[in-house]
């Protein structure tokens, strides 16, 4: 009888350290994905505000590269992105709609993705809120190669 007790004192031990185990494998893989925010500035469009020369935090995730340098020109509605790749990866950028958004009306409408010129399929994800500004949030695949990812909308706000 005292075996048995004591093998289920051992079992317990043992799931308990499996159980703390797999709560520091998930923290690290969570934390390998923490987003980092690249800052732009210029006139903004916020709801009930609009001033000259504002930080904008655009929040992205990239596997297997860095951005270099994310810059917006008003007069052709896009964010120019430029990467520079170790090996295959992707980039998961968040675009605040205050600065470049795609839209037909008030329906929300596909973005451009230009990878090094050419036209690229990506994929879009869920709208993303924070606070009360909006974001469209696009997963771009791009190669060991590439060098310059363009992101091209129908509606460009602010500027």
């Amino acid at each position: 009888m005292k075996f048995l007790g004591a093998s289920k004192i051992n079992m317990k031990i043992f799931l308990l350290i499996c159980l703390i185990g797999s709560f520091f494998v998930i923290s690290e893989s969570f934390a390998q994905e923490e987003w980092n925010s690249y800052r732009i500035v210029g006139d903004f469009y916020l709801p009930n505000e609009k001033t000259d020369y504002q930080i904008q935090e655009i929040p992205y995730m990239i596997q297997n590269g860095t951005i270099n340098e994310i810059e917006s020109k008003r007069s052709s509605n896009n964010i120019l992105i430029s990467i520079d790749p170790t090996e295959n990866g992707v980039l998961e950028i968040k675009i605040p709609r205050n600065i470049i958004d795609s839209t037909i009306g008030d329906q929300k409408d596909e973005f451009f993705v230009l990878r090094d010129g050419k036209e690229i399929d990506f994929e879009e994800k869920e709208l993303y809120q924070m606070d009360f500004l909006c974001y469209r949030n696009l997963e771009i695949l791009f190669s060991k190669d590439s060098s310059l990812i363009e992101i091209i909308g129908v509606t460009a706000l602010g500027f």
